[in-house]
């Protein structure tokens, strides 16, 4: 993982308000995971855990670089239908994520997006 001036922090999605972090973060990577056929986003907590592990012990914490990591949910109980039908809903999921992480950064000057599948999740994206 790399970031502006080598910093870079992970944050689980649910603690960042709390750290008021708004004014600092120039550069947001957000991390979508997506679960694979049959699956659920929580076949992947132990990679969002170690992501947020690793990067908490190895980066400071008040770095202009934020690391947000997103489990996709859109396609729990539902990969039977196809991959363009799964592939869309996973769009609009990570749009509409997008979309509410950005506007609570006022400083943000890049967005970066990476994504993380597992078995057919890897088709989706």
């Amino acid at each position: 993982m790399s970031s502006v001036d080598g910093k870079l922090m992970t944050i689980n999605t649910n603690e960042v308000l709390e750290l008021d972090l708004e004014v600092k973060i120039r550069t947001l990577h957000v991390c979508v995971l997506v679960h694979g056929h049959k699956g659920y986003s929580s076949d992947l907590s132990y990679l969002t855990s170690q992501l947020n592990i690793i990067s908490k012990k190895k980066y400071e914490l008040l770095s202009d670089c934020l690391l947000l990591v997103h489990s996709a949910v859109c396609n729990e109980d539902n990969t039977d239908d196809g991959i363009i039908n799964g592939g869309t809903r996973l769009m609009e999921e990570v749009k509409k994520y997008l979309a509410g992480k950005i506007q609570q950064f006022t400083n943000l000057e890049n967005v970066t997006l990476s994504f993380v599948g597992n078995s057919l999740g890897n088709i989706l994206h």
